[in-house]
């Protein structure tokens, strides 16, 4: 079929309404690709599944689709030897491996008829099950993307140890403020964070006394953010 007759049928924005119904982002992208064909077998063929996924739809026992996250750019990534993925693609990862899963146990499931079974069976076949590597992401990144402590024993060693050491400094920082002269105190004092380091809020003149590294300043200049030696160490 030449282009101009597929324009004339609207056949590209045909696509677009059929891929506003798609369940994921990729099965959009699916249907937006698909070329028309003149080949007889191909499409009896595909309508037979769309006749078999309608009957699961709207049958005794009704099925949903599972979410598909998008994956095509972070998949070919991997073909890169070395490259890893970001925490968040672990779980988009983690996803598509729970949502294969209950797709193939649904559509497997003897409750539904076996006709319509049969003929999604060859889709069915194809979806990777891998419940080890799902769980072990699950186990090991949590939904907020970031690395669980249980993910390692070594982990869990090193995050215990940074947290006794960031207790440790801001008791450090406590007891340079309590030694500190009260014209050189700014208002307000506490431990805070500049520039991803721990400071101490210190009158201007009151600098030299302190010592260590200066991280910013207030808005009026007149009180500036010290990291003391201590800390620094």
């Amino acid at each position: 079929m030449n282009t101009h007759a597929l324009g004339i049928l609207e056949y590209p924005r045909l696509l677009d309404l059929v891929a506003g119904f798609a369940a994921s982002a990729p099965g959009a992208a699916r249907v937006r690709a698909l070329a028309p064909s003149a080949d007889l077998a191909w499409l009896e063929a595909e309508h037979r599944r769309v006749g078999a996924v309608r009957g699961l739809l709207g049958g005794d026992l009704p099925w949903h689709p599972e979410p598909v996250p998008e994956l095509e750019e972070a998949l070919a990534r991997l073909r890169v030897v070395g490259i890893m993925w970001s925490a968040n693609e672990l779980l988009s990862g983690a996803v598509l491996l729970r949502s294969a899963r209950h797709t193939r146990e649904a559509l497997r499931d003897e409750r539904r008829p076996a006709v319509l079974r049969a003929v999604l069976a060859p889709f069915v076949e194809r979806m990777v099950v891998a419940r080890p590597e799902e769980e072990a992401i699950e186990h090991a990144i949590g939904e907020d993307g970031l690395v669980r402590d249980e993910a390692s024993p070594a982990l869990r060693r090193i995050r215990r140890e940074l947290r006794a050491s960031h207790g440790e400094l801001i008791r450090i920082l406590e007891r340079v403020m309590g030694g500190l002269e009260s014209h050189h105190r700014a208002p307000d004092m506490s431990v805070t964070v500049r520039e991803g380091r721990y400071v101490i809020p210190v009158r201007r003149e009151g600098v030299r006394q302190v010592g260590g590294i200066v991280h910013g300043a207030s808005g009026t200049g007149g009180t500036l953010f010290v990291e003391p030696p201590a800390a620094i160490e």
